[in-house]
């Protein structure tokens, strides 16, 4: 009989208390990114909006789970926000650019090369 090496993938939370973990910030950052690329068409601003409303949203979590307000609980809040952002952020960055090398995707060779051949008629 052979077992899974894999872990079990993480469940988004349901309680405050699920929210204050990495693997929980980032699943939520993302979903938060994908809604500000929808309606947020400016580039430049949303990571660090993302970042914000990371940070925020894993102080509330924080609050909603009655936990004192220490140094320890700060840091905990800042640096789960922090990855949840960055996991947001970069990983799917990661993901386009894998993508990309494997010949499929918007980041693709025939992909970039149409964007340059389009950029010289402009």
């Amino acid at each position: 009989m052979r077992t899974s090496v894999m872990p079990p993938l993480p469940e988004l939370p349901a309680t405050p208390e699920g929210l204050l973990n990495p693997a929980a910030a980032g699943a939520v950052a993302l979903l938060l990114a994908l809604w500000l690329e929808r309606y947020l068409k400016d580039w430049r601003w949303r990571p660090l909006l993302l970042l914000a409303l990371s940070l925020a949203l894993q102080g509330l979590g924080a609050y909603l789970a009655a936990l004192p307000p220490t140094r320890g609980v700060a840091f905990a809040v800042l640096w789960n926000g922090f990855l949840g952002a960055t996991i947001a952020t970069f990983g799917r960055e990661t993901v386009y650019d894998l993508f990309g090398l494997l010949g499929a995707g918007p980041r693709s060779n025939e992909q970039l090369a149409l964007k340059l051949r389009a950029r010289r008629w402009e």
